[in-house]
C-alpha cells in the first residue's frame, strides 16, 4: 500500500509536496498567458483580417477573386480562435488536476503513487486543439494558393 503524507518522513512529505505546488503554479501560469494571447489573437486578427477585406475588395471590380482567400483565411483564423481555446482547457483540466492532488495529498486522502499527474486528464480539449491547428495551418496554405492561382488566372 502507498504512503500518505502522514506516513512518511516530514523532509520526503515537503519536497512532494513543493513538486505538486510547482505543478499547480506552473499550470495557472499557463492559463493566464493563454487567455492573454487569446485576447490579443482575437482582437489582432479582427483588425488584420478587416484591413485586408478592405484592401482587396477595395481596388477594383476585378478584385473580387480575392473573396475566396479571404473565405479561407477567415477558417483559418476561426480555427487558430477555437485552438487557442482549446488549449486554455487543457491548462484549465491540469491545472485543477494538479490543485485536487495536492490538496488530497496535503489531507492524507491521496498516497503517493496516485500524486501524479493523470495521463490524457483533457482528452477532449486536447483532440480540439490538434485538429483546430492543422485547419488552421491547411486553410493559410489553401488561402494563399488559391489567392495566387486565381490572381493569376483572373487578374492578369
Amino acid at each position: 500500500m502507498a504512503p500518505y503524507r502522514k506516513d512518511m518522513e516530514e523532509e520526503t512529505a515537503i519536497a512532494i509536496a513543493n513538486e505538486l505546488r510547482s505543478q499547480t503554479k506552473q499550470t495557472f501560469d499557463k492559463i493566464v498567458e493563454t487567455d492573454w494571447r487569446l485576447t490579443q489573437h482575437n482582437f489582432l486578427v479582427n483588425a488584420g483580417g478587416s484591413a485586408a477585406a478592405l484592401a482587396y475588395l477595395g481596388t477594383s471590380a476585378g478584385s473580387k477573386f480575392a473573396v475566396w482567400s479571404l473565405l479561407c483565411f477567415l477558417v483559418g483564423v476561426i480555427a487558430s480562435g477555437v485552438e487557442i481555446r482549446a488549449l486554455l482547457a487543457v491548462y484549465n483540466g491540469l491545472h485543477n488536476d494538479a490543485l485536487n492532488r495536492l490538496s488530497g495529498f496535503m489531507n492524507n486522502q491521496l498516497p503517493l503513487e496516485k500524486a501524479v499527474p493523470i495521463a490524457k486528464i483533457t482528452k477532449i480539449p486536447s483532440r480540439v486543439n490538434h485538429w483546430s491547428g492543422w485547419v488552421a495551418q491547411i486553410s493559410f496554405v489553401l488561402g494563399v494558393v488559391t489567392g495566387l492561382k486565381l490572381f493569376l488566372s483572373c487578374g492578369s
